[in-house]
């Protein structure tokens, strides 16, 4: 029996008795970041008696140049050549250790890819990760490729090389040139294990890494590939970025997530891998969910005596898209009045028409979540009460209503039915902000007419802090682009994801009004500096404003 024959007898032995870690489709995101982690802290030498060290432990990263044009799985023009990837190989016993790409792919390990159907072929091992070029022989290893049946490629056996130390004089007769190492060979535990040694003792610039060479994939099959999860440098610009983008080509292209997890490689508990649902894609289904479910929600309070928009209901700002300003922060107006001019959307109050008719802007959560900065809502107005142009307080420049007795629909319509610009403000009590639905239910005339809710100013500059939810954009506009420019600009600011949420207030009844498209997300890279994960740069190769 060959060494694949019985590497696909073990797997199939270990799938049939579940005893490791299925593929990313097989497991949770917090799952696949604690399966990762478990692999990067294993340092074991062999795995199930015979096999190299990367059967079972350590992790294969793929890392992406910042600003990648082409899909993740997609070959580069020096792969194309070599008929091979360079991955790197981390480890917690390998010393320190950066990926220098922002962002990029984990592979699964040989084990758990063929228990999956989904073989690839390890090559060779370099101890210092270098760019191997295009002229290097075959697969980069500088042998002829592999078959199961001939002798590895590896370069080391032929130079005389075969243990560690070997390997680091022969190195230091290279000048301590990387172009210029040998490759270990990936069959043997103790070929693998003399590579990871040698790379520990070559002491060599932190950003060096193990490499190992895979033989390339089939790249119009991405689904046919061994990839478990996407990762990301949380301290790199436009990572998170890069990453939900290879994750929104993923599902485009297989319909499958994959995760998208932080990396940090200096964690000081050697746990590098993250999960984060807020940063996934996907999760933008489940705002839609929730915005849905509060605007269906018509109780009049929350918790008996609360007020309905603590629990349901959803409040919207429609602002600026401009660099003048963030659109999160009030103007200096509604600091100055005390005001931030919102409105509140459910299903019985009617409303289908934006402030302005402005095509965009953001959601902030019910105001029962929890959030670093509570914001208070101050007063409802059932329609719009100009209150941009209050001399000193949003809420008691036009009086209010209970201060004039109008306490029920009727003493309402007494006084404003033909001037529902002019109403007084209701309270945010329970049955105060009831009635501010209430009186408009009795004018349906005017349903499709915005109303205003007047939220308590907050500080310039924490978004982070604010409960916003989503960006929203309404169906049928052009304010798609103004909502991305919005969701990139809070990413910049915060290094956080928020969805881009579709609007429908026309929705046909048992429609939902409001839906969630991935392909919509302004997802984009920004310039991010990458040197691949090959460190220093080698030596020479001998070889080759308005109003808001």
């Amino acid at each position: 029996m060959n060494s694949l024959s019985r590497a696909l007898w073990v797997a199939a032995t270990l799938v049939a008795t579940c005893t490791w870690g299925g593929m990313a489709h097989a497991v949770t995101g917090p799952e696949m970041a604690q399966l990762l982690n478990a692999r990067y802290n294993s340092q074991a030498d062999v795995c199930v008696i015979e096999f190299p060290a990367y059967f079972c432990s350590g992790v294969l990263l793929r890392g992406q140049p910042a600003n990648h044009a082409a899909e993740f799985w997609q070959h580069e023009a020096v792969a194309q050549a070599l008929g091979a990837e360079s991955m790197a190989y981390v480890r917690k016993d390998l010393g320190p250790q950066q990926m220098s790409d922002p962002s990029g792919f984990v592979l699964a390990n040989v084990l758990n890819a063929i228990g999956e159907g989904k073989p690839y072929t390890v090559l060779c091992a370099y101890p210092i990760a270098w760019p191997v070029p295009a002229e290097r022989a075959p697969s980069g290893c500088g042998a002829p490729a592999l078959r199961d049946d001939e002798p590895d490629l590896s370069s080391c056996s032929a130079a005389g090389v075969h243990d560690a130390q070997h390997w680091l004089a022969h190195y230091a007769g290279e000048d301590r040139d990387p172009a210029r190492q040998c490759s270990f060979s990936t069959r043997t535990p103790q070929a693998f294990n003399a590579a990871l040694q040698a790379h520990v003792e070559a002491a060599e610039a932190p950003e060096r890494l193990t490499q190992i060479q895979v033989g390339n994939w089939a790249a119009d099959e991405p689904a046919r590939l061994a990839v478990q999860a996407l990762y990301y440098d949380a301290a790199r610009p436009g990572a998170l970025l890069a990453a939900q983008r290879d994750q929104r080509d993923y599902h485009a292209a297989t319909g499958d997530w994959l995760p998208v997890l932080r990396l940090d490689l200096t964690d000081a508990q050697h746990l590098p891998f993250g999960f984060d649902l807020r940063e996934q894609l996907y999760v933008g289904y489940t705002v839609a969910a929730d915005l849905n479910a509060r605007y269906n929600d018509e109780s009049s309070a929350c918790r008996a005596t609360h007020p309905a928009f603590q629990c349901n209901g959803v409040l919207i700002r429609s602002n600026e898209a401009t660099t003048a300003f963030h659109a999160w922060d009030p103007s200096p107006a509604s600091i100055r009045y005390n005001g931030v001019s919102f409105s509140y959307l459910r299903k019985d109050v009617g409303m289908t028409t934006l402030v302005f008719n402005r095509p965009y802007g953001f959601v902030f959560r019910e105001l029962q979540a929890p959030t670093a900065h509570p914001v208070t809502l101050r007063c409802t107005y059932p329609y719009d009460a100009g209150t941009s142009a209050a001399p000193n307080d949003a809420c008691t420049f036009k009086q209010k209503c209970e201060d004039l007795g109008v306490t029920t629909v009727d003493a309402w319509l007494s006084r404003y039915a033909n001037s529902i610009h002019g109403s007084c403000a209701f309270p945010s009590t329970a049955a105060g902000f009831q009635l501010s639905i209430d009186v408009r239910k009795a004018l349906p005339a005017h349903a499709n007419l915005w109303n205003e809710i007047m939220i308590g100013a907050w500080p310039e500059g924490i978004p982070e802090q604010l409960p916003l939810e989503a960006f929203f954009y309404p169906r049928g506009s052009t304010g798609l682009a103004g909502a991305q420019f919005i969701q990139r600009d809070y990413y910049t600011v915060t290094g956080r994801f928020l969805p881009i949420i579709q609007m429908d207030l026309a929705a046909a009844a048992g429609q939902p009004v409001f839906t969630y498209d991935p392909t919509s997300q302004g997802v984009s890279t920004t310039q991010v500096h990458s040197q691949r994960f090959y460190g220093p740069p080698l030596a020479p190769n001998r070889g080759a404003a308005s109003e808001r």
